[in-house]
């Protein structure tokens, strides 16, 4: 917002950058250039701001990158009169992140089955970097809150949630992470409700075909394991080396 003086009309110059001297990443979005995301312009056929309204500026998509700081600043210009561009307003910043959008377990193949497509809102089962997420069921939908069995997961996923309400069963078998009973997700593993079981290897004769993996459990890497007070998680495994 500016106060005119002279009671002319204003027009706004928005400039960003991505570090505070404004050398770096510099964008400039100038409203005697282009209307293109300037909003509630009360003036001049709707191409100005009356002295004392609020100027309104939305960014368009392609202007900002995911988990950036950005730095920005406004300067203000009387058409009607001085025609100058103002000094610019102090500097302040803000930093993007990206939007949430969970790849949801709904089962609607109805097999139960991880690498199902299908079964999955993306319409593929999780790759790596997806926010894997399990929830109670919901209208229109009956299958959501259905037991998962984990058969072939791709590593390094993005955050992993049994959600409140969620009360049925996720099954990773002992070679569902590429056969190495490890799983890392990059972000949490929240387990609020339900039950998250890895299947660790529980043979103890030292069978030939598989004599590395007797007895070890899952390895779970993540930056933090979240347990809520009506879940459970258990690895399966007997938990020590073949001897």
């Amino acid at each position: 917002t500016e106060i005119d003086q002279g009671a002319n009309y204003i027009r706004y110059k928005v400039e960003i950058a991505t570090n505070a001297s404004f050398t770096q990443g510099v964008q400039v979005f100038d409203q005697t250039a282009s209307q293109t995301g300037f909003s509630g312009q009360d003036a001049q056929g709707g191409t100005a701001y009356q002295p004392g309204s609020t100027a309104i500026y939305t960014f368009q998509e392609g202007q900002l990158g995911i988990g950036t700081i950005y730095f920005w600043r406004v300067y203000a210009r009387d058409p009607a009169g001085f025609d100058q561009w103002s000094e610019p307003s102090e500097t302040r910043s803000f930093t993007t992140i990206g939007v949430y959008n969970p790849n949801i377990w709904g089962n609607e193949i109805g097999d139960g089955i991880w690498s199902t497509h299908g079964n999955w809102s993306k319409g593929t089962a999780p790759v790596a970097g997806d926010d894997v997420m399990f929830i109670p069921d919901s209208s229109p939908s009956t299958k959501h809150n259905t037991s998962c069995a984990a058969d072939s997961v791709n590593n390094n996923l993005g955050s992993f949630i049994l959600d409140t309400g969620y009360t049925s069963t996720i099954t990773f078998a002992k070679n569902a992470v590429a056969g190495e009973m490890s799983l890392t997700v990059s972000s949490d593993i929240t387990v609020n409700s339900g039950t998250l079981v890895f299947e660790g290897d529980t043979d103890t004769d030292s069978v030939p075909a598989t004599p590395e993996n007797d007895g070890t459990g899952y390895t779970i890497n993540a930056q933090n394991i979240i347990i809520g007070n009506e879940a459970n998680m258990n690895a399966d495994g007997k938990g020590f080396p073949q001897g």
